[in-house]
């Protein structure tokens, strides 16, 4: 396997994962760890964490959109990484690179699983710290066990920093760029 997570199915033989339900209020908050417990057996696993996931078009995003909650399960870095961007894979799309101000897309149309760091960053939650995709280690997932992360997945990339270079995206390479003399937009 070269890294790629194009056929899911190929994925979900050593990748784990459980959606959370929502609660009675819609809030989606989880009462606690043991709840997410009773979903999978976490025991035959080395790791294994609640990720909470976040859409975020740029960095500095003060208030993200969170889309779902997974149980996640593995016996390595890799397979946690793995089952992430699985998850991460329905938000993001093709990265965006800035020469100076002037947003263009990247070479890479099609991100795959190596480009990972490129697209999610996590949070301790109790601790407040940030961690990239290429920071983790087994110790580190080890004392995650059990524990709600919050993952945030960048649309185009962390090279998008702030709202202006969102914006700037929206309207360099996202906005239709012929319009004909009454504004409407043409072919």
């Amino acid at each position: 396997m070269d890294g790629t997570l194009q056929n899911p199915e190929e994925a979900g033989e050593y990748c784990d994962y459980e959606e959370l339900d929502l609660d009675e209020t819609g809030t989606g908050e989880v009462e606690g760890v043991e709840d997410a417990d009773h979903l999978h057996d976490t025991s035959k696993y080395v790791f294994s964490f609640t990720g909470i996931f976040f859409q975020r078009f740029y960095k500095s995003q003060l208030r993200p959109k969170e889309w779902t909650r997974m149980v996640i399960y593995g016996d390595t870095a890799t397979e946690i990484v793995d089952c992430m961007w699985e998850i991460a894979l329905a938000k993001i799309e093709r990265q965006v690179v800035f020469d100076e101000v002037t947003p263009r897309w990247s070479e890479n149309v099609n991100p795959t699983v190596n480009d990972a760091n490129e697209f999610i960053t996590l949070q301790d939650t109790t601790k407040k710290k940030f961690y990239a995709i290429d920071s983790l280690t087994a110790r580190i997932l080890r004392s995650w066990k059990g524990k709600t992360m919050r993952v945030y997945v960048y649309v185009w990339s962390t090279n998008v920093q702030t709202s202006a270079q969102h914006q700037a995206i929206l309207r360099k390479l996202l906005s239709p760029q012929n319009t004909d003399r009454a504004g409407a937009h043409s072919v």
